[in-house]
């Protein structure tokens, strides 16, 4: 996507708001369809249409997943450099259980929890300063538990 198409869809993002975290949702879903439908096809399974169109389909889906998506990161105010932190991580993560590891890390392994202010403290480098980039909260006490 280039730097202009993305600036006029955080233009669209700005006017429609929130709203759009919800349209994301439907187009994500939608994706999902398509996709099976394209399964079921390649699997001899009876659906509507040609593989071709199928396919046509997921691209389709893909590119308002794709815009939407991009909407959302502009919204909730989500970097290049937060996603593609949690993207390595995610690679690192697959490529380790696809060598056969006995002991992969899970995310919350790879958290510190600040008790000091309440926001988890990512154990990596976060250059923005900002909270988690995963957004993490210290949970509150269930209010029906006894405090200490």
């Amino acid at each position: 996507m280039t730097e202009e198409h993305k600036s006029r869809w955080q233009a669209i993002a700005r006017v429609y708001g929130e709203e759009q975290l919800g349209l994301c949702a439907e187009e994500c879903a939608e994706l999902i369809q398509a996709l099976n439908k394209y399964r079921r096809m390649r699997s001899g399974q009876p659906a509507r249409g040609t593989i071709n169109t199928a396919r046509g389909d997921i691209i389709e889906e893909i590119a308002d997943v794709l815009v939407t998506i991009e909407q959302v990161k502009y919204i909730l105010g989500i970097s290049e450099y937060e996603l593609y932190g949690m993207m390595e991580y995610k690679l690192e993560r697959t490529e380790r259980r696809m060598r056969g590891e006995e002991r992969i890390e899970r995310q919350e392994e790879q958290r510190e929890l600040s008790r000091s202010d309440g926001i988890c403290s990512y154990k990596g480098d976060n250059r923005q300063g900002k909270a988690c980039i995963n957004a993490c909260q210290v949970p509150e006490a269930d209010s029906r538990t006894e405090r200490v």
